[in-house]
């Protein structure tokens, strides 16, 4: 299902917001690029221009996952069934053959996903039916989208596309939630243990990726009225092996909070302006970004010609200089 805005001119928000084609190192506008930018201007300059977006073990099996709640909100009465076989596990990982990491086993890595002792005692499918029962049979929750692609195209520009993972209503407002994977793929990849995840209120209500969907959902004409945010995170529905509370289970199934108001939301429009104003300016600053006052640019696909630059970086001849 794909949904964009039909109408013979751009308003003036989209307007602004417009980067020509050949003007920005990536041929979409995605949140995750806008994170990257964020971050540091020349790791998104680099990583777009020479194609060096990569994925892990991590972002495969998140992927994978996510694909599976999707299944099972749209397939609900043959999850329960089809999810305790490798093949269905392996299937999702064919589909998705294009960002198997390098040197992956997709065979073993689907058996440990359909087996109950990789979790030591529950699967990966049974975690799902645990998170559906909860959000549909206890809370009641009405499923309006799963995995809902959306896409704002502006009519000579560069489109803003995002992939929402879930839309439901409750009692005629509207919540939206999204899937996070910490925490809960060690087991699956030989990385250990699956570990508690938490969320503050505050960290689910001012979540940018929920907002970010949030605003294009409103610029959309989608949503009515988004009150709920929540954040759903498999690994705390593994349960403690050892200890005091040893059996249960490590944690809240979705953090939720308030969403973030609709006149945040239009602020937040305010900030994307200013982000791409300086994609559109040709600005890419280095920012050495940092955890605790340590660089933190070790695992970063561009270090090397970022840091290891003496010169001016190569940027592709239409995208301008300042």
């Amino acid at each position: 299902m794909r949904i964009t805005p039909r109408k013979k001119r751009d308003p003036e928000w989209l307007k602004k917001l417009t980067l020509e084609p050949g003007t920005v190192p990536f041929d979409r506008i995605r949140q995750t690029y806008l994170s990257m930018y964020r971050e540091c201007g020349k790791k998104f300059l680099i990583i777009g221009s020479r194609g060096l977006l990569s994925t892990s073990p991590y972002m495969f099996g998140g992927s994978v996952i996510h694909q599976a709640v999707d299944d099972k909100f749209k397939r609900p009465d043959s999850f329960e069934r089809i999810s305790k076989s490798t093949e269905y596990w392996l299937d999702i990982c064919e589909q998705n053959i294009d960002a198997v990491p390098d040197g992956f086993d997709i065979h073993q890595f689907s058996y440990k996903l359909a087996r109950r002792d990789t979790l030591k005692g529950v699967s990966m499918g049974e975690i799902i039916e645990d998170f559906y029962s909860y959000a549909v049979n206890m809370l009641g929750l009405e499923l309006l989208g799963s995995e809902l692609k959306l896409r704002i195209k502006p009519k000579y520009g560069v489109p803003y596309e995002g992939t929402m993972d879930l839309w439901f209503a409750y009692k005629g407002k509207e919540c939206i939630v999204d899937t996070k994977t910490s925490g809960i793929m060690g087991p699956f990849i030989g990385k250990g243990a699956a570990k508690k995840q938490s969320w503050t209120k505050m960290q689910v209500t001012f979540m940018i990726q929920l907002i970010h969907y949030h605003w294009m959902m409103h610029r959309l004409g989608m949503s009515g009225d988004v009150v709920r945010y929540g954040i759903f995170t498999p690994s705390n529905l593994t349960r403690y092996l050892t200890g005091p509370k040893k059996g249960t289970r490590k944690g809240d199934a979705v953090f939720w909070s308030e969403a973030t108001p609709l006149s945040r939301v239009l602020k937040y429009e305010e900030s994307l302006f200013e982000w791409i104003e300086g994609i559109r300016q040709g600005r890419y600053p280095r920012q050495f970004p940092s955890v605790f006052g340590k660089i933190a640019c070790g695992n970063c696909p561009a270090v090397e010609a970022c840091l290891g630059d003496t010169v001016t970086i190569e940027r592709p001849a239409n995208i301008p200089y300042t």
